[in-house]
This record gives structure tokens, sequence and C-alpha cells, in this order.
């Protein structure tokens, strides 16, 4: 267990400083990383909660999970990096980017749910714990992973001594009306 747990944490530092690099901003490397982190304390606790030892089949998961949590929170701090750090840019950044998260999660656990059927416990324990970690992954990297990034911008707002809320501001409004049967849009950003 000691060993999984510096590994782990190993692992997160190496990370941080090359998602730094690479998103040129340790701030969303932080973001992303906490994300992930929240993934990973989960396996234990699910794993006491539901009295699953430890076993070959379940040391693997924190590893994999890391993977997949890793994966899913980059490609969402990529896409808000794209469409840009606003109210809707994130927006857009999560449902463009979150539903083939969501995709990719629900047909993993479909995958992982055949498992469920074999008549090893070791290994039902294992497809178990995959399918929930995965899904606390979307839900990090979609739900978690956002709200820091808001919060954060939020606060900056207010303690640059502006007014009102970060989340007025930068924001696309799209106003859709019927005028005499024909569909207009019209685009305010």
């Amino acid at each position: 267990h000691e060993a999984q747990s510096e590994t782990t944490i190993a692992t997160m530092l190496v990370l941080l400083v090359v998602m730094s690099f690479l998103f040129m901003s340790p701030r969303l490397a932080l973001f992303t990383m906490t994300a992930v982190g929240v993934v990973v304390l989960w396996q234990p606790l699910l794993m006491r909660g539901g009295s699953v030892n430890v076993n070959v089949f379940t040391a693997m998961i924190g590893t994999i999970v890391f993977g997949i949590g890793v994966d899913d929170s980059i490609h969402i701090v990529d896409r808000i990096k794209d469409e840009g750090e606003t109210p809707g840019g994130i927006s857009k950044s999560v449902e463009k980017t979150g539903q083939t998260i969501f995709e990719t999660t629900a047909t993993t656990s479909a995958g992982l749910a055949a498992g469920l059927f074999v008549s090893i416990p070791g290994l039902q324990n294992f497809f178990v714990l995959m399918m929930l970690l995965i899904i606390f992954a979307l839900l990090t990297s979609s739900l978690l992973l956002p709200s820091m990034i808001v919060t954060y911008r939020s606060i900056l707002h207010r303690l640059g001594g502006n007014e009102g809320s970060w989340a007025g501001f930068e924001v696309d409004v799209v106003i859709e009306e019927k005028v005499d049967g024909v569909e207009a849009s019209l685009v305010d950003g």
C-alpha cells in the first residue's frame, strides 16, 4: 500500500510539472491534477466502504483510473484553453468535450459490466470499482474542474474591485426567434 501511495504521489508531481509546461500554466496544471487526485482518493474510500481487500486485480485500479482521469481532465482543460476562460467558453467546452467523455465513460462502463458475470470474486470487485471510479473521473473532469476555474476567475474578478458577477462578462448569447415561420438566430458576444 505504501509503495503504491508513494508512486502515485510521485507520478502526480511529475505530471504537474510536465502539464505546467504543456499548458503553459501551472494554475491549469494544478487544477487538472486536483481533479485527478480527487478520483484517486476515492479508490481507498470505496474499497474500505465496500470491504474490498487489496488483491492482484484491485491493486491495478489506481493506475488505470489515474490514466483515465488525467486523460478526461486534459481534454476538458485543452478545450477550455481553446474556447477561452469565459463563462461561454467554459460552458461550450463542457458541453462539447463533456459529451464525448460521457460517451466514452458509458461505453467503457458497459464493457466492464460484462465482467460482473465472471465467477471470480476478486475480478467482480475489480469491475465494480473500475466502473465507479471511471464515472467519478467523468464527474470530476466535467463538474469539479470547470467549477475550480470559475471559482478562481470569480475570486480574481472580486479582488480586482470589479462590480457584479464575473459570469456576466463575455458570454455568448444566442437569441432564437421564429418570425413568420422562419427561424432566425442572433449571436451577441
